[in-house]
């Protein structure tokens, strides 16, 4: 999963949005500078990873796209997911996809303290962007596979993603809604 999955499953909770953004630019685990419902945010989208890695939907849609893309298939499923999410954002949020992503902004701004340099870096690209609403864009999503391909150390093939996803498009989405509602329900039991 990618920025807007692991934000939105997050919920309502402030600090555990703010520990699901930051997860990608903390390594280890020594947060005792966090506190401590922005560590379980942290762990929390770790064990989102885990899942996502893991579940068999994950897989068939990695296994589709693997003969072009190689081993960054998981790094393209993630980004397709959260297209996909954006795609279908409707169904699954009560909230206009650009209030959540204004909501979502702002929070982040509040909570600068516990933003790390990576995390502040990619917020301003996010903004200047506004990825979270336009993720659902097709503009969008070629831009951020431009992207992490041009920082890719080996062979990606990632500039041929979006073209991948818009002749695979209903297989992949198909996917993803089966996969999102066990991922819904994975975060319900994280939360009992």
């Amino acid at each position: 999963m990618n920025h807007l999955a692991h934000i939105y499953l997050a919920g309502d909770n402030e600090e555990l949005v703010i520990g699901n953004y930051i997860a990608d630019y903390l390594r280890g685990n020594n947060f005792n500078a966090l506190p401590p419902k922005i560590i379980e945010g942290v762990y929390m989208h770790r064990k989102i990873d885990t899942f996502t890695d893991k579940h068999p939907k994950f897989r068939e849609a990695t296994k589709l796209i693997r003969p072009t893309i190689g081993k960054y298939a998981g790094v393209a499923v993630d980004i397709y997911f959260d297209y996909f999410l954006a795609q279908n954002w409707k169904s699954f949020h009560n909230s206009s996809l650009p209030d959540f992503a204004d909501s979502v902004y702002s929070l982040i701004e509040r909570q600068w303290v516990y933003i790390p340099d990576k995390g502040r870096r990619f917020y301003t690209y996010m903004v200047a962007h506004n990825l979270l609403y336009k993720y659902g864009e097709m503009e969008t999503i070629n831009r951020v596979f431009n992207g992490v391909n041009s920082r890719t150390k080996f062979e990606s093939n990632l500039d041929k993603a979006g073209t991948l996803l818009a002749s695979n498009k209903q297989e992949l989405e198909d996917i993803f809604l089966d996969f999102f509602q066990d991922l819904k329900q994975y975060i319900e039991t994280l939360n009992d």
